[in-house]
């Protein structure tokens, strides 16, 4: 279904702004889960024209999901903005640099830059946060006493997060869409190889240090850490498809994660921090003949 709706929307730049806009309306009035799924599906395919027809075409999908976009930020949820604009911007840099790990960075760098605009508008982070403690209060209501958090400055970190692990994953999801319509098997060869540069990995490590001094950089610490935890998923992915060992590797990963937690996640983000200057994968590849 999905991907007809891509087919639909590289077809042309009306039925691009039609289906953005509709799906963008659609997420926001319907209250379930479906809404932001729906949401969310704009933006990918707002990203799959980046990837595929470039800036002046995408601009047509990217107004048509700005307008529910845009009503959305009005009504206090401002992480869909940050979404939108961290899968365009994304999306932008792959597709003229060619480099995932640059396209994951400016998407974490569009959140970050959203954390500071957050502050420019108190009228929405009010409202939204009068609508998070309603949802609270109900919660209460229904036996969920456990539920406390009151703190106005965890709300503006959720926003944040939620907005930088929307936009990497229609990244990922567009060039997976991009791949399936024009080139079959593209995105697990680019995902199997991706690897956090030294450069990139040097702008996240000082990002990650500023996060820790100054206040209006607090709470940025998971965004920055996405892109090198997604290099870790890639390097044991890219390991087991090289050494022919099947998914059990992955599986043992990812239930590790399950299990440990944080320690677990710790262990994948080191991993690819140590990738970044020793590029296992390549080592690991037969000699060519």
């Amino acid at each position: 279904m999905f991907v007809k709706l891509a087919e639909l929307v590289m077809s042309g730049r009306l039925q691009a702004l039609l289906v953005t806009a509709a799906l963008g309306m659609l997420g926001q009035n319907i209250p379930s889960i479906l809404g932001p799924m729906l949401t969310w599906g704009a933006i990918v395919l707002v990203a799959l024209v980046v990837l595929r027809k470039g800036f002046s075409e995408a601009i047509w999908p990217f107004t048509g999901a700005l307008v529910p976009v845009g009503m959305a930020w009005v009504a206090g949820d401002m992480s869909v903005m940050g979404a939108l604009v961290g899968g365009f911007a994304g999306a932008l840099v792959l597709a003229n640099t060619r480099q995932l790990d640059f396209a994951l960075l400016m998407v974490a760098f569009v959140a970050v830059l959203l954390k500071g605009a957050i502050g420019f508008f108190p009228e929405q982070t009010a409202l939204l946060y009068e609508q998070f403690n309603l949802m609270l209060e109900q919660l209460k209501k229904d036996g969920f006493e456990q539920f406390e958090i009151e703190s106005q400055q965890f709300l503006i970190y959720s926003i944040v997060w939620t907005s930088a692990w929307m936009g990497t994953t229609a990244l990922l999801c567009a060039r997976w869409l991009q791949a399936k319509l024009y080139n079959p098997g593209g995105f697990q060869k680019e995902f199997h190889q991706l690897r956090v540069s030294q450069p990139v990995l040097g702008v996240l490590m000082v990002g990650i240090v500023i996060g820790q001094v100054f206040p209006l950089m607090e709470g940025v610490l998971p965004v920055l850490l996405m892109p090198i935890l997604l290099a870790g998923f890639a390097l044991i992915h890219g390991v087991a498809k090289i050494k022919g060992l099947g998914k059990r590797p992955i599986v043992l990963m990812y239930g590790s994660i399950a299990l440990f937690g944080p320690f677990a996640l710790l262990m994948v983000t080191v991993a690819a921090i140590t990738d970044s200057f020793s590029n296992y994968r390549d080592k690991m590849l037969p000699p060519e003949s």
